[in-house]
């Protein structure tokens, strides 16, 4: 599994998703990426334990790249999300299944996912 986590803004997370309470502040948004042996896959989005999103991908869909002399991985699953990890710390992440909810522009940075799993 991977997992993705962003702090993004609530009230604008609120405005496009009213199961959201509105408020000050930041929450947390995390996108769980399970991939199967076939780079089949699914992704669960989630904030504040609503379930914002659940896809479905066929196979061939998701592709995990590693570059074992840089110790980073790859994974790019078209509309969903792109991002680099070096073991469990996020590098890089463009998420367009962000936009794809209505969540406004802007930068939002990956949170730290100490819990993130492979």
């Amino acid at each position: 599994m991977v997992r993705v986590v962003w702090s993004v803004s609530r009230a604008a997370l609120s405005r496009v998703r009213p199961e959201i309470r509105p408020g000050a502040g930041v929450i947390d948004v995390s996108l769980q990426i399970r991939l199967g042996d076939d780079a089949s896959g699914e992704s669960v989005l989630r904030a504040d334990g609503v379930e914002l999103l659940r896809e479905r991908h066929a196979p061939g869909s998701a592709r995990l790249t590693r570059d074992p002399e840089r110790g980073l991985e790859h994974l790019d699953i078209a509309g969903v999300v792109l991002c680099t990890r070096r073991g469990d710390e996020v590098i890089f992440a463009r998420a367009p299944v962000l936009g794809r909810l209505g969540i406004e522009g802007g930068r939002y940075e990956p949170s730290p996912t100490k819990d993130a799993e492979r």
